[in-house]
């Protein structure tokens, strides 16, 4: 009986630990806001902040921020999909936001500053980002 029991501690650890060895995607964050309650997507949301990810979107846009610096509109879904920018780089420099191109195809990783749901749609600012294309 006590084996079965450090069996499945372990099993539970094993799992707990596993589950937060790899990262959150962006697909699993988006179908999340769309089957949770409202009050579970602002737990949800919360635990997100400051993991860090690794993913693959779209430039939408780069628009220049009020109070100086430039934001990077990144769309997850294809050009020409019925879909609006998801995530979102602010405060990038003139000089590294000029070199991105509408539709260009790019990789990118850095932490989670927020994770809004706006007018239905899944809304994550990135911080400390790096990109490659």
């Amino acid at each position: 009986m006590r084996k079965i029991k450090v069996l499945a501690l372990g099993l539970v650890c094993g799992l707990t630990l596993s589950s937060s060895a790899f990262a959150v995607d962006f697909e699993t964050i988006r179908g999340n806001m769309n089957g949770m309650t409202s009050i579970a997507w602002k737990s949800y949301t919360g635990s997100l902040e400051g993991q860090s990810v690794s993913w693959t979107g779209w430039v939408s846009d780069v628009k220049e921020q009020w109070g100086g610096g430039y934001k990077l509109l990144i769309d997850m879904d294809p050009p020409g999909s019925a879909s609006v920018q998801d995530v979102y780089v602010e405060n990038l420099p003139e000089q590294l936001a000029g070199q991105f191109q509408k539709d260009q195809h790019l990789s990118f990783s850095g932490k989670i500053k927020s994770v809004r749901s706006i007018l239905g749609s899944c809304a994550i600012t990135l911080e400390q980002t790096k990109f490659s294309k």
